[in-house]
Parts: C-alpha cells; sequence; structure tokens
C-alpha cells in the first residue's frame, strides 16, 4: 500500500505493517531535509532503492533515529547536498548510495558502524570528504568506505590545572578544518569556548579564564 503526503513534504512512503519505508521523492525537493521519525503513526524505518536519487538541490540531510536501512542508490547523483547525519540506529547502507553526491564533504556517524555496507557508497564524492564518529564508536578504522575517519572529542591533554585557569588542551589536526571548543560543568549545557584552525599537526588551545566552577569539562567539535 502506498501513500502520497501532502504536497509540500515531495515524499511517497510505503506502508508495510508497523514499519514505513520512504520510496520516492520529488527530485524538486531542495534545501535542507531531516527525515520523519514516524509517518501515520507508524515508525520510518527504511529508505529504499533510488528514494531520493538526482535530487540535486537537496543540500543536507538528517536521517530519523528509526530509521535501519539505506537502500542502494539511495541519494546517488544528489550534487548540491554537502552533509549526511546517520544515527546509530542504521545497520546497513546500500551499494553506491551516495555516489556521486559531488558536494558531500561531511558524513557524520552518530554510532557504530553499520554490520553491512555495500560497495562504491561514497564514490566520486569531492576531494576532501570525511567521515566524523563519535569517540568509542566500533567497527571503523583510520577509514571508511574509502573515507578517512575522524573521531570527534578525541583530544590529548597534555596540562591539566586543579584551578581549571589556566587549562590546555593539545590534539592531533587536520589542515584546512575548523575545530570549536566547548566547555561544561554539569556535562548537560555546553558553550563555546573559542575556535582552532587546523593545521595537520598538533595544536594546543589555553582557557586563560578564571575558575567559573569547581569542576569544568571540555570537548572538541569540527565546524561542518
Amino acid at each position: 500500500m502506498y501513500k502520497t503526503v501532502l504536497p509540500t513534504d515531495h515524499l511517497t512512503y510505503k506502508v508495510s505493517g508497523n514499519t514505513v519505508t520512504i520510496r520516492d521523492c520529488k527530485e524538486t525537493i531542495s534545501g535542507a531535509l531531516a527525515i520523519p521519525l514516524t509517518y501515520d503513526g507508524k515508525p520510518v524505518t527504511s529508505i529504499g532503492n533510488m528514494a531520493f536519487k538526482n535530487c540535486g538541490s537537496l543540500t543536507s540531510v538528517i536521517i530519523g533515529n528509526n530509521v535501519t536501512s539505506i537502500g542502494n542508490w539511495a541519494f546517488e547523483g544528489c550534487h548540491s547536498l554537502t552533509n549526511v547525519t546517520i544515527p546509530d540506529s542504521v545497520t546497513r547502507i546500500g551499494s553506491v548510495a551516495f555516489r556521486g553526491c559531488s558536494s558531500l564533504k561531511s558524513i557524520t556517524f552518530e554510532g557504530n558502524a553499520p554490520s553491512s555496507l555495500g560497495t562504491d557508497v561514497f564514490k566520486y564524492l569531492p576531494i576532501g570528504a570525511t567521515i566524523t564518529v563519535p569517540v568509542g564508536a566500533t567497527g571503523f578504522g583510520e577509514t571508511f568506505g574509502g573515507l578517512p575517519v575522524i573521531i570527534q572529542g578525541e583530544l590529548e591533554i597534555n596540562t591539566f590545572s586543579k584551578s581549571a585557569s589556566p587549562f590546555s588542551l593539545n590534539f592531533e589536526s587536520i589542515s584546512g578544518l575548523t575545530y570549536i571548543i566547548e566547555v561544561t560543568h554539569d556535562l548537560k549545557q555546553w558553550g563555546e569556548l573559542g575556535e582552532v584552525q587546523g593545521t595537520g599537526s598538533s595544536v594546543e588551545f589555553t582557557d586563560w579564564r578564571e575558575a567559573l566552577f569547581q569542576k569544568q569539562y571540555f570537548r572538541l567539535k569540527l565546524v561542518e
């Protein structure tokens, strides 16, 4: 059974029992897209084969946490797509799913590597395209699907002061990338402290502020 949503959504769904697959999308869709978590009260679990193929005006995609499978050719040829976020729920990415996305430089995985990865998934992406993964994620090596892997938040701290002033972070960087240093005292609310430009070697950031809390925590993020 197929159901087509309102024209403003541009998506066509297939409902099978209690699960939903995105089967098609109008190629005129443009801008940023968040794959919905549910449709008609049922979880969207799959992005079908060729669902977004040649949607040349898509600029970014955030895939919903219910999606477990991305089909073959799902985003092939999308020439404006610059970044994609893939949740931990995804266990399969089909062959050539992102092939030929000539502007796609940033792929972020929010969890472990999919257990099933097709062939040529990231073929013909631009020079400098990278995959970013969280600390502790499994299944990734120095490269994944032919792209270099960056571990988000992996820091080498060389100095530490109990007073938290000054506090220095030292980490290996990639030339041309911008890193944001964030700080928190409760591991819940984070605030931006500063930016560091990658040099291709080790760089250092020092927090010269007076200590605001008894304990402070720092993390590193890539600017997309």
